[in-house]
């Protein structure tokens, strides 16, 4: 789950991920060293249009053979959870995909977003089509403009999404410098809360792409503290099923 601002790039840190993926790249926080056979990418994106995915993906270095972006029409894009669940699998499937980005989900969903029960009934079919798949699911969703206790309690809808997820990222903007920008994680139910990353935004031909300045100071972690009414809101969310 990734959480942010809409200008904190959580978009360009989704395809950077992507296209290590398909490149089979070392993550952010690994050594370059470190690979592993490059993975497939399915994209179910109900904002922008395949061409301009594809665009942004080609600029951070994606392997675009190992991206399928279906069309309107095509594999239930944009696709609404759980009815899509099948056409998506049966696409997954017939790709071989490893890994598959839902964004946003307050468009790709078909329930009430603030209800736990019906939030926690519209996923877990997506949960259980994950493990049988052995695939990632990132579900990408907006942040709520209410005042909250806490940035978990940030990104829109129930808690169920939340606690759903297995890996939650916040992206937010460097309180220190307007041009920085940083990776928190805010929980990993499967290993050791990792480090926070930085990165810049750059331009590159005609797009932006992912800049990655290393390990940035966890005293960052700071803004995970609660928000203040009128404060400025630095939270988009990036959940992990």
């Amino acid at each position: 789950m990734q959480i942010g601002d809409p200008q904190a790039g959580k978009s360009s840190v989704l395809y950077d991920v992507a296209a290590r993926v398909t490149r089979g790249a070392a993550m952010p926080d690994q050594p370059v060293s470190s690979t592993s056979p490059p993975g497939r990418v399915l994209f179910l994106e109900a904002e922008d249009p395949p061409q301009v995915v594809r665009a942004r993906l080609r600029a951070a270095g994606a392997d675009l053979e190992r991206v399928s972006i279906p069309g309107p029409g095509d594999a239930g894009t944009p696709c609404q959870l759980p009815d899509d669940i099948g056409r998506i699998e049966a696409h997954a499937r017939q790709q071989g995909v490893d890994l598959i980005v839902i964004s946003p989900l307050a468009a790709s969903i078909r329930t009430n977003l603030h209800s736990d029960g019906a939030v926690r009934r519209a996923l877990q079919p997506l949960v259980a089509m994950a493990q049988r798949l052995n695939a990632a699911v990132v579900l990408v969703n907006h942040l709520t403009k209410a005042s909250q206790r806490s940035v978990l309690h940030a990104g829109a809808g129930s808690m169920g999404i939340v606690a759903l997820a297995r890996s939650v990222l916040l992206v937010a903007e460097d309180p220190t410098d307007d041009t920085h920008r940083l990776l928190l994680p805010l929980k990993n139910s499967f290993a050791a809360p990792a480090a926070p990353l930085g990165f810049r935004i750059v331009s590159k031909g005609d797009s932006t792409v992912v800049e990655w300045t290393g390990q940035a100071d966890a005293a960052v972690m700071e803004l995970m503290a609660p928000r203040r009414p009128g404060g400025r809101e630095l939270w988009d969310a990036m959940r992990v099923l």
